[in-house]
């Protein structure tokens, strides 16, 4: 394979040429952070067949991101509620 050839084991893997770990580009929201850094990016990675989502800071199996991504809704949804309470507050 050479350097520049795309990945034939996956084909959302992004790296090229030999490669044993696999990655997929970062999905990334439109949003970043106050210092520049981009909130909660995320990327499919494999290794030794085990594909899992990298996230957090960690390696994710699918039913693990799922959980975290239920209770980031939840914090989320806590957030909106901040906001309108904020809404409320400012209202004469």
């Amino acid at each position: 394979m050479s350097d520049t050839q795309t990945c034939a084991v996956y084909p959302w893997c992004a790296e090229t040429g030999e490669h044993t770990v696999h990655a997929s580009d970062y999905t990334v929201p439109v949003m970043c952070d106050g210092e520049g850094d981009w909130v909660l990016p995320a990327n499919l990675m494999a290794a030794d067949g085990a594909v899992f989502v990298g996230w957090l800071g960690e390696d994710h199996t699918p039913a693990r991101t799922r959980a975290r991504v239920a209770e980031l809704r939840r914090h989320l949804d806590a957030i909106e509620r901040l906001a309108a309470t904020a809404e409320k507050a400012a209202r004469p």
